[in-house]
């Protein structure tokens, strides 16, 4: 008999406060919140009529579905996401079953281009826990509250950050504020190399180091024991500049599961494979796009 997504998510599930594995995420998406300028146009030095500049177009990709399936092709859930009429922002995405039934619901709601709160719905409407986030004075995530219901405080989220932009500190609180544990982030050339994870009471736990390729792409995050010794680590590799491989050993050396991509004619990411140790796949994810121009 097979567990499904459905009934992981039916079943319901506890929240585990697993810093490494956050720590890693945060890790493969640790881009610098930067404002990006336009570059500075030097006009030329001559009296001729300048023609108005025109607008340029880019194509955007949105991603409107994602189904899961099991190994052999059958359909175990799929999610599909929704957007606002006037904008880019995702405003809902609906999980459901092989059978096309709703199993839940993420509604997000936004202050401008800021996510401000992300609720989670049962099918037959019911809140589930939710998430309200605060942001310093130039956007920057501040606070991520996660709420039980009956608006009883769950963890409390707080990250701090370099002048440069780069978030320096994640610390995470229980309902009653206590200090559950804390990771500090050490960056080189805007590239993240370093993560400590600490206890409540200021320990190192857990460190992790990211090395990188010489066009910048991380090729491997290895997590280590304060004395340095090695617990498990992964590898990544590219082909015309895209990730299409993820690797992950324990410290033996030994494989214990990978992650191979496929994409698109636009370079979006269509097609997900999940691997064990021993080769057999496991889950393929599917990806749907809708592509908009945007001037």
């Amino acid at each position: 008999m097979r567990t499904s997504v459905a009934d992981v998510i039916c079943a319901g599930k506890g929240i585990i406060l697993a810093l490494s594995v956050t720590i890693f995420m945060f890790s493969c998406t640790s881009g610098t919140n930067q404002i990006i300028k336009e570059p500075t146009k030097t006009e030329p030095a001559k009296t001729e009529k300048v023609e108005p500049e025109k607008s340029v177009k880019r194509t955007i990709a949105l991603l409107t579905k994602e189904t899961i399936l099991y190994a052999d092709g059958e359909v175990d859930v799929y999610t599909i996401y929704n957007y606002s009429e006037n904008s880019d922002q995702l405003i809902a995405r609906e999980l459901y079953s092989s059978q096309d039934d709703l199993i839940e619901r993420v509604s997000l709601s936004y202050e401008n281009t800021l996510l401000t709160r992300k609720a989670v719905f049962s099918a037959d409407g019911e809140q589930k826990p939710y998430h309200l986030y605060t942001y310093n004075n130039v956007g920057l995530l501040e606070s991520d509250t996660l709420y039980a219901k009956k608006e009883k405080i769950q963890t409390i989220s707080k990250y701090e950050y370099y002048p440069t932009g780069e978030r320096k500190k994640w610390s995470i609180y229980n309902g009653n504020e206590a200090l559950l544990g804390y990771t500090i982030h050490n960056y080189e050339n805007e590239k993240l190399i370093r993560t400590d994870i600490f206890s409540s009471q200021g320990s190192l736990e857990q460190y992790s180091r990211v090395e990188y390729n010489q066009n910048l792409q991380k090729i491997e995050v290895k997590f280590l024991t304060p004395s340095g010794e090695l617990e498990r680590y992964s590898k990544y590799d590219y082909e015309n500049d895209l990730l299409i491989l993820e690797s992950y050993f324990n410290s033996e050396n030994k494989l214990q599961r990978q992650v191979k991509y496929g994409y698109g004619n636009q370079g979006n990411i269509i097609r997900i494979e999940h691997i064990d140790g021993s080769g057999r796949l496991k889950e393929i994810i599917k990806q749907e796009y809708l592509y908009k121009e945007q001037k």
